[in-house]
């Protein structure tokens, strides 16, 4: 049966509330969470920028994702905040300055998060074989970054194992070197620094036409929504996802779905999720009955034909047998 292979990035849920990485390195009362296996939380593991080694959950030695984040945002981008705040203060709108915790989890420059995960409840690979494929996948991303200028960083890293499903999540920040030498906020801009190109690198028209300046050259696109290089980099990591996962003897679901909406709140997402993987289990039970029909018609007509093949080899017998009588009787008459 081949499996729906998961990667979804964002900062905010569809009510606009930025993620919250509480949830990755369970910073709250697991207690409480029905959808944790106490008992597994010990094979989880985590890593953040600030303690820069692997740690598992009962490891206490180590700060928070959340610690983590707001230590590197300050160290950082400490500048940026200040400047922005500046100008605040100098058009009068002291109202909109900001801490830096605010800043860090505004949807605008809050960090990324990018989840992936194998299969569903009704089908997925063991720990082991999600933490290779898990692990190849993010080596392959931090070959890419430092090859491009490391236009990313990651804050922290969580593989989940003792939820249903085996899952990974991965938060990063997106930014860009300026003429003065100093790292800014800015995704778009690291991506266009980093060399990636929009999905659609030039205009048309409502026909399709390529739109050409006054000099007769075409029109180069700009970014926007549905045309920005975010969308580039997502295409190629989820291809390399699949074909590492693929690589693994993992049979994948690559098709795009058309029967799931986005932008969901958590629950809604989690809910829609079983949804589908009813939907698809209620297609493999119907494709193995179609194919155990099948089985069964070919039984039936092997059967038929190994009755042909019985009578055949009677008669051929018979027929040998009259022939082998025949050559008797004419031997018989020829010594009279």
């Amino acid at each position: 049966m081949s499996k729906k292979v998961t990667m979804h990035s964002g900062r905010a849920h569809a009510d606009g509330k930025t993620f919250d990485p509480k949830h990755n390195d369970r910073s709250f009362d697991v207690r409480q969470a029905d959808n944790i296996d106490k008992h597994k939380l010990r094979y989880e593991r985590y890593w953040n920028i600030i303690d820069n080694r692997v740690y598992g959950y009962f490891d206490k030695q180590h700060v928070s994702f959340q610690e983590a984040e707001l230590q590197y945002y300050t160290e950082t981008f400490g500048h940026q905040l200040e400047e922005t705040n500046a100008k605040y203060e100098k058009n009068r709108h002291p109202e909109k300055v900001k801490s830096m915790q605010e800043f860090m989890y505004s949807v605008r420059y809050a960090p990324e998060e990018c989840y992936v995960q194998i299969g569903d409840s009704f089908g997925h690979p063991d720990m082991d074989t999600f933490h290779s494929c898990f692990m190849e996948w993010l080596d392959w991303q931090n070959t890419w970054n430092a090859s491009h200028g490391n236009p990313f960083t990651i804050l922290d890293v969580a593989e989940h194992f003792s939820e249903e499903v085996p899952q990974a999540h991965i938060r990063r920040v997106w930014s860009y070197v300026d003429e003065n030498g100093k790292r800014r906020l800015g995704q778009e801009k690291a991506l266009e620094m980093a060399g990636v190109e929009l999905p659609e690198t030039h205009m048309h028209d409502t026909h399709g036409n390529p739109l050409l300046d006054e000099d007769n050259n075409p029109v180069r696109s700009v970014p926007k929504r549905y045309n920005n290089r975010k969308m580039t980099f997502d295409s190629m990591a989820r291809s390399k996802w699949i074909e590492i996962v693929r690589s693994h003897g993992i049979e994948v679901e690559d098709t795009p779905r058309t029967d799931v909406k986005h932008n969901l709140t958590k629950r809604q997402a989690i809910v829609q999720q079983l949804k589908v993987a009813e939907q698809d289990a209620q297609k493999e039970t119907e494709r193995v009955a179609v194919l155990q029909a099948e089985n069964d018609t070919l039984a039936l007509e092997n059967h038929g034909l190994s009755l042909d093949t019985q009578i055949m080899q009677s008669e051929t017998d018979r027929l040998s047998n009259e022939q082998q009588a025949l050559i008797h009787k004419n031997l018989s008459l020829i010594h009279i």
